[in-house]
């Protein structure tokens, strides 16, 4: 904290009251204070930090009146109409601006199966989001009479434990295995991904009708009550908000295969692993439909300023879409490793 005489602060004030931008988020403000009080080294030093970006993003959403036209409205629309049943697989929007920078920066570019959707509540597992430690696993090799023991990802599939799932999830997504019966297709649709208990994946590994680094393993889920992401009632709809795209079934291949390249997340991987978490994610685009933040405006922002290029952060040369993906590496550091300062890295 900084202090600085009462008349200094307040003639500051009524300056940006009558012309700040209320984008620059009261930075200069500060710059201002920080020289007046002989911090003015300290002060720049600090300018154009990940923290400032945010901050920025933030004062552009609330404090910028923001309007969408009947364009960007009917787009919604027509998507939100998509019926997610249970083995739908989403992906976090894949519009310029993400739903997901200031707050659940985990769904950003994320994937998120549908497990089960009725009158009360969607629920869904994240795919893409490998935690700091493996699930054991001890096999029985009948061949060499001997038994060893195989790690898989623990995969963090969101904050909440259902009391009959305390249990990993196993999911697979292999014809071999559909073709043994290995688990049952999620919603009832031999081409969906399928759902597995721990023993049944434990005989398929004995027979060798496949390998552990097959298999996705969630632990936790994602849970929506109705009304929170559904347009209509009852009817399991979601996208209204355009928050989620549904991959086409012919591209869950490609997403799986990506995903099957994440490993147990270390400080070394941790890039590599997002890396990977977002190619899953592009594979998954397909024909869907792409909402696009230019049919925003920005209003009541003052008088004679002009918008400046939406995709950038206000003021800077920072892509909004590069600091989207620096903060899911953020959230990743801080929530699944622990590390809370790893975004200082983001500024160098």
């Amino acid at each position: 904290m900084v202090a600085t005489d009462s008349n200094t602060l307040l003639k500051e004030l009524a300056r940006q009251n009558t012309a700040a931008d209320p984008r620059e988020a009261g930075l200069e403000t500060w710059e201002y204070i920080m020289k007046m009080i002989g911090r003015e080294v300290t002060a720049r030093t600090s300018v154009g930090t990940f923290d400032d970006y945010m901050l920025k993003e933030w004062a552009r959403k609330y404090l910028s009146q923001r309007t969408m036209n009947d364009t960007a409205k009917s787009v919604n629309s027509a998507d939100s109409r998509k019926k997610c049943v249970p083995g739908t697989l989403l992906r976090g929007s894949s519009v310029r601006r993400s739903p997901f920078l200031l707050s659940n920066q985990e769904f950003h570019k994320s994937l998120v199966l549908i497990l089960s959707d009725d009158e009360d509540a969607t629920i869904g597992v994240m795919l893409n989001h490998p935690a700091a430690k493996g699930l054991q696993m001890e096999v029985k090799d009948t061949r060499m009479n001997i038994n060893y023991v195989l790690t898989a990802p623990l995969r963090v599939g969101g904050d909440y434990v259902l009391e009959e799932s305390e249990s990993p999830i196993w999911l697979h997504n292999s014809p071999k295995l559909r073709g043994a019966q290995v688990g049952t297709p999620i919603g009832g649709c031999w081409e969906h991904i399928w759902q597995c208990t721990y023993e049944e994946v434990a005989v398929a590994l004995t027979d060798n009708l496949a390998k552990l680094d097959e298999f996705l393993v969630i632990s936790g889920i994602t849970l929506w009550p109705k009304g929170d992401i559904d347009a209509e009632e009852n009817f399991g709809e979601m996208l209204e908000d355009g928050s989620f795209e549904i991959v086409p079934p012919s591209c869950v291949e490609s997403v799986w295969n990506s995903l099957l390249k994440q490993r147990v997340l270390t400080e070394r991987n941790i890039q590599q692993n997002i890396d990977y978490g977002i190619e899953a994610w592009s594979a998954g685009e397909g024909d869907s439909l792409e909402n696009d933040d230019d049919n925003f405006d920005i209003h009541s922002i003052g008088m004679g300023y002009e918008e400046e290029e939406d995709s950038f952060v206000f003021n800077t040369d920072v892509k909004v879409a590069k600091l989207s993906d620096d903060a899911l590496r953020v959230w990743v550091s801080s929530c699944l490793l622990g590390i809370a300062d790893l975004g200082d890295d983001l500024n160098e």
